[in-house]
């Protein structure tokens, strides 16, 4: 057992298990094996990590923007939430008071992200907010 200060995500799972099996793959894929990580105690090169989430009931297959909820990006101890106007009523009737941005914590000071310092912190808020286009630009939705 280890208990790593580094990054990962659910995208390491995949090629983490493929590489447990001895099981080679010529796709390029979006997460790390972390295998040799683990095996030899090193560190994992990754300083940042990207996410969305969309509504569980996709309103549009070929317009998939029209269900985004949120983006997010890690950087450090830092995590810029972004809400967006994806259409998912049940989901807005529930957690209205969630569905505003930008969001943005200090996960050191802060792991429970009760404490949105946005205002605080408008340069680290722009400076986030661009590596998340870089990583994805949305093309048809609002944040709100």
């Amino acid at each position: 057992p280890q208990d790593r200060p580094e990054l990962m995500t659910s995208l390491d799972i995949y090629p983490t298990l493929l590489d447990v099996l001895g099981i080679e793959t010529k796709e390029d894929l979006p997460g790390l094996s972390l295998v040799k990580n683990i095996e030899k105690k090193t560190k994992i090169k990754r300083d940042t990590i990207f996410g969305e989430s969309f509504a569980h009931d996709v309103v549009d297959l070929n317009d998939p923007e029209k269900s985004l909820l949120y983006r997010w990006v890690i950087q450090g101890d830092w995590k810029l939430l972004l809400c967006y106007d994806g259409i998912n009523l049940k989901y807005t009737d529930f957690h209205k008071k969630d569905m505003k941005g930008p969001q943005l914590y200090n996960l050191k000071n802060d792991p429970n992200e009760h404490d949105n310092i946005a205002k605080k912190y408008p340069n680290k808020v722009k400076k986030l907010r661009k590596e998340l286009n870089d990583w994805y630009l949305v093309q048809n939705t609002k944040t709100l």
